[in-house]
């Protein structure tokens, strides 16, 4: 069975509650982190699109960035593709491999609610720091 981000959301149960507060502060880190008006965003485990979507309709400055999704499951891939979010791509990815293809390539990374469903975390934070342009890996 796939996790699907948006459903973790609906209803009033006490731990969808939890996670509405954790989106809100989430919502608030960004804000705060005062994003410059263009760049490039990897979520890693994007699941159906629902970060991308919540986040760009809340956060202005994310108006211009380039989003991109990367998920292991096909299904979760799709989902997020029907969301049609504007300048976002999906693609399909393994946290479990080190996977050199997007190289200091992004000025962003993320990783919500997926890296404890990772068999190897060591590669996968190989793979979030690779990711990342050089200004970024200090």
């Amino acid at each position: 069975m796939v996790l699907v981000h948006s459903e973790s959301y609906k209803g009033l149960s006490f731990y969808k509650l939890i996670h509405k507060a954790r989106l809100k502060k989430i919502v608030n880190i960004f804000r705060e982190l005062k994003l410059p008006p263009k760049g490039k965003w990897a979520d890693f485990g994007c699941s159906d699109g629902f970060y991308f979507s919540y986040l760009r309709e809340r956060i202005e400055e994310l108006a211009k960035w380039e989003l991109f999704g990367f998920d292991y499951e096909e299904a979760l891939l799709n989902l997020a593709k029907e969301r049609k979010i504007p300048n976002t791509s999906f693609f399909k990815f393994d946290l479990n491999k080190i996977n050199k293809k997007y190289q200091d390539l992004f000025d962003f990374v993320t990783c919500f609610e997926t890296i404890e469903h990772t068999g190897n975390y060591k590669n996968a934070f190989s793979d979030f720091k690779m990711a990342c342009a050089p200004i970024w890996q200090g």
